[in-house]
């Protein structure tokens, strides 16, 4: 195949004859065949064999081949062997420059990285969202407790969209809130994760998301980018953090993914909460 067109294939079939030069082999007949359909030697990209009685395999060219292949190669040094290790064609090896190459190291999938973690059952799908995190080119993380979804927080939703493909958001626990800012949430877990799940621009929820972000959190679930606003989430939820409390973006920053973006404005949780509690207080009870 040539860089303008799609691949074009060959076959050539071994033929045996009582001559003193010998068979016809499958390889110079499948190269014979291109040729005289005016296939240039430098878009020959691969040579392949195969016995498919399953004898032989993996069967590479014989001597003979192998000397029209170096006269090739004069034109078009990239032309590569492969040889099947048997006619299901699920296994095969490489040579190119008469050089085995060494089989590239097996990755796992995204499937199999997750399998026994527990993240694997907290992601939940958006609506109109058909892919997960980790089949997914570039996944933007943001996290939270996310009660009321002031201003505040949809500028940074927004934000977080703009920097990737698909943006996995955290929803913190009525459990973790309380244990890091000593007092229950303003809303019910339930709430704030179907207020999250119809913005526009979320793909996923993590659901139970961790305080701390954690290297596991990042393989796992493919994440190429953290953001967080000015206002952080400690105080959006009206903590004055310590200097002894963990920053929960540091395995982020160590890795050089996180990225702080400006908040629209001073709006925070607790003084979303504060107002709305004075503007129900300044109402007049009715008669």
């Amino acid at each position: 195949a040539d860089a303008e067109s799609e691949w074009r294939v060959f076959r050539g079939m071994n033929t045996e004859v009582s001559l003193p030069a010998g068979s016809f082999c499958a390889e110079r007949a499948a190269i014979a065949r291109a040729a005289s359909d005016f296939v240039h030697s430098g878009d020959i990209s691969t040579i392949a064999t195969l016995d498919p009685t399953d004898k032989m395999n993996p069967l590479w060219p014989c001597e003979v081949c192998q000397s029209w292949l170096s006269k090739l190669k004069q034109q078009n040094e990239n032309i590569a062997v492969i040889a099947f290790q048997s006619i299901e064609c699920k296994q095969f090896a490489v040579r190119l420059n008469d050089k085995l190459l060494e089989p590239p190291a097996m990755l796992p999938s995204p499937n199999e990285a997750l399998s026994g973690s527990p993240l694997l059952d907290l992601v939940e799908l958006a609506e109109g969202t058909s892919e997960y995190p980790w089949d997914c080119k570039e996944v933007v993380y943001v996290d939270g407790a996310w009660n009321f979804l002031h201003a505040g927080h949809q500028r940074i939703l927004k934000e977080a969209k703009a920097r990737g493909s698909h943006v996995l958001v955290g929803v913190h626990s009525d459990q973790t809130l309380n244990d890091v800012f000593g007092s229950k949430s303003h809303e019910d877990f339930a709430t704030r994760v179907g207020r999250i799940l119809q913005n526009r621009n979320v793909s996923f929820v993590l659901r139970d998301a961790p305080w701390r972000i954690s290297k596991e959190l990042i393989d796992v679930l493919c994440i190429k980018k953290v953001v967080s606003g000015s206002i952080s989430k400690v105080d959006d939820g009206g903590k004055v953090q310590n200097e002894e409390d963990e920053e929960p973006y540091r395995v982020a920053k160590d890795f050089g993914i996180f990225e702080m973006v400006e908040s629209s404005d001073l709006i925070t949780e607790e003084s979303h909460a504060n107002n709305t509690r004075k503007s129900l207080e300044s109402r007049p009870t009715p008669c």
